[in-house]
């Protein structure tokens, strides 16, 4: 428990048998309860989340039989820490990219009740410069470029980039989230998460040799 609440924690993997374990490792001891949830991988990810789960007794390996993409590996999360009663849910990606030992900057807003929701944000003005100096310049136009394309699809010109890659919810607005994948500036704007904190998380390169391609950043298949 943090600070008297459970803490679940969601991690959607698929083909990250390089990077699920280091992920897994740092996951903090105040944690309740870690649900991996495999999204159709390809590779040997839920062979190494099964061995961890005999280390560590936390960790709960769920499955998505047909892929149904980040967003739909999150409301399976969602939906097994609801059913858990976990009172705050934090989502990050099992490629090792976010350091979890500031979750406490995304907890502490939820458990003071100052923010429904808090979002994990590498932009974040004052602190741009330490994202660009450890950042690949490809994965930066990515996401630049993805931010646009969301910016322009939603029409919502304030949005600060899509569903966070590491951010906390509160159980009665996760359970909200569990209709659809959807930006959450969207439910922003149904008033569902209002208010919301963005904090800054630092970058944290993992090993793993990028799948981005400059051509098909530009022009996808």
């Amino acid at each position: 428990m943090y600070r008297g609440k459970r803490i679940g924690l969601v991690i959607p993997a698929r083909n990250e048998e390089k990077l699920i374990r280091p992920t897994l490792e740092q996951v903090p001891d105040y944690v309740d309860s870690v649900y991996v949830v495999d999204d159709d991988s390809q590779d040997e990810v839920c062979q190494v989340v099964a061995e961890w789960a005999t280390k560590d007794p936390r960790v709960q390996l769920l499955q998505n039989k047909q892929g149904q993409g980040p967003g739909g590996a999150i409301i399976t999360g969602y939906l097994k820490a609801s059913a858990d009663d976990q009172e705050i849910v934090v989502v990050c990606g099992g490629d090792n990219q976010m350091p979890l030992e500031e979750m406490p900057n995304l907890l502490d807003p939820l458990v003071e009740n100052k923010a429904d929701y808090a979002k994990g944000n590498r932009f974040l003005l004052s602190k741009i410069e330490d994202t660009y100096e450890k950042m690949p310049k490809m994965r930066l136009v990515a996401n630049w470029l993805t931010t646009g394309l969301a910016k322009m699809a939603s029409g919502l010109l304030q949005n600060h980039g899509c569903r966070g890659r590491l951010h906390s919810d509160k159980q009665e607005s996760h359970r909200y989230r569990q209709l659809e994948p959807s930006m959450e500036e969207i439910w922003l704007s149904h008033g569902l998460l209002d208010p919301v904190e963005r904090v800054w998380v630092r970058y944290q390169r993992g090993p793993e040799d990028s799948r981005l391609s400059s051509r098909r950043t530009a022009v996808p298949d």
